[in-house]
């Protein structure tokens, strides 16, 4: 801990990407809740984002408690979140006809903002396709999905992520389904979650002024975009990336860790 609580100390915010970082699945990273309670004995904020936007904030919240890492529903910053953002909020988002294909975070956020969600099988009406990790993925989404958005419906994903870290794995990730959708469109997706800056400054929001220092487990989403805010950035090998990837990396980290202990 005197390594980790140095490094933390250097920062006013700490920004923790959740997946591959503090838990895979539902196992807890075993350095993770020791290591976070240190960095708030600091004095230093934490937020916790995710571009897994089917769990809402306070789902998230129950989760890390059970495994033992404390959070509150304010420091907890979903791609559902910066899909809102991205599509207006409140402002743009009310009485518009949305097809989501994701779970329920991603839906639960959009109505708060106002949106009226439609059935698949009601895809003439959609105005925008928003969509996200979908553990319940079915056929009759996607192709209600690639039929609204062939019509003119507005295409944007929560974030391009294409696998997800579990326990006995990689998992298809929100990414791979935006892959799927433009492959049979042909329309490009707009992205709200990480790299895009939606996230991380929903993130500094929380946690006040800077600096900042993120921490994830992949370069081209929480590395590249925290880099292009100018954020210092820590990459920990407990996730997606391993240190055979290492040299292959566009943006070097300037922390490099095994994982969040």
């Amino acid at each position: 801990m005197p390594e980790a609580g140095a490094l933390a100390g250097g920062y006013r915010g700490i920004v923790l990407d959740l997946d591959g970082v503090v838990y895979l699945g539902d196992e807890v990273v075993p350095a993770a809740p020791a290591a976070l309670a240190g960095v708030r004995g600091l004095g230093v904020r934490l937020a916790f984002v995710t571009n897994n936007s089917s769990r809402p904030p306070e789902r998230v919240v129950e989760k890390l408690g059970r495994l033992g890492v404390k959070a509150a529903v304010e420091e907890v910053v979903t791609s559902a979140d910066a899909t809102v953002r991205l599509l207006g909020g409140e402002h743009g988002l009310r009485g518009t006809r949305v097809l989501v294909v994701g779970g329920p975070g991603l839906r639960q956020a959009l109505e708060a903002a106002g949106a009226r969600l439609v059935d698949p099988s009601a895809w003439r009406q959609a105005e925008v396709v928003a969509v996200g990790f979908d553990p319940e993925l079915t056929y009759d989404r996607l192709r209600a999905a690639a039929l609204a958005i062939r019509a003119g419906a507005r295409f944007v994903g929560s974030n391009p992520d294409t696998t997800l870290p579990m326990p006995d794995g990689f998992w298809p990730g929100a990414g791979a389904t935006l892959a799927m959708l433009q492959a049979a469109t042909g329309v490009r997706p707009e992205v709200a979650g990480k790299p895009e800056p939606a996230l991380f400054e929903t993130a500094a929001e929380a946690i006040g002024p800077g600096p900042y220092l993120m921490v994830g487990d992949r370069a081209d989403t929480d590395l590249d975009g925290a880099h292009r805010l100018g954020w210092a950035t820590a990459l920990v090998l407990s996730g997606v990336l391993g240190p055979r990837d290492l040299p292959d990396l566009a943006i070097a980290p300037d922390h490099l860790l095994a994982d969040v202990g």
